[in-house]
């Protein structure tokens, strides 16, 4: 763990994870565990509650997030809260997250993945999947 990482709430880590310098952890109330070898670079935020699977590469200035904001009338989306203690981000094995990406909500991350710089995943990716920008065209994901 880099000295200039922020840390807050439980996080869980395994053998020989790396966690970079400029890295924001704000733990939902279920934690954030983090297996082995994981590396988290410079300028990325997990907040939530969020596992990330073994040999998992995460590329800078990503964010995880597992909660948001309500919305919609008569609801004040800055007074809403921003975590939902039931929204959980799974990522599993192996798998390779490029710099600038945002996966928000509930939303598992298949094992053995790359999502490619850049995207926002908000829904389930299955194993073995890339997930990449095509153009002006909404995200594709393809098998590997």
């Amino acid at each position: 763990m880099h000295p200039f990482a922020f840390i807050r709430g439980k996080v869980t880590y395994g053998r020989l994870c790396e966690v970079g310098p400029l890295v924001f952890i704000n733990a939902g109330p279920r934690g954030v565990t983090l297996g082995k070898y994981v590396q988290i670079n410079p300028g990325t935020s997990l907040i939530g509650n969020i596992k990330v699977g073994s040999r998992t590469l995460i590329a800078p200035s990503v964010v995880i997030a597992s909660g948001g904001h309500k919305f919609g009338r008569g609801i004040q989306p800055r007074f809403s809260g921003g975590h939902n203690e039931h929204h959980t981000v799974e990522i599993g094995e192996d798998v390779w997250i490029g710099a600038n990406v945002l996966i928000a909500g509930n939303v598992k991350i298949g094992r053995g993945s790359v999502i490619s710089a850049g995207c926002t995943v908000t829904q389930d990716v299955p194993d073995l999947s890339l997930v990449k920008r095509n153009g002006l065209n909404p995200i594709v994901t393809e098998l590997l």
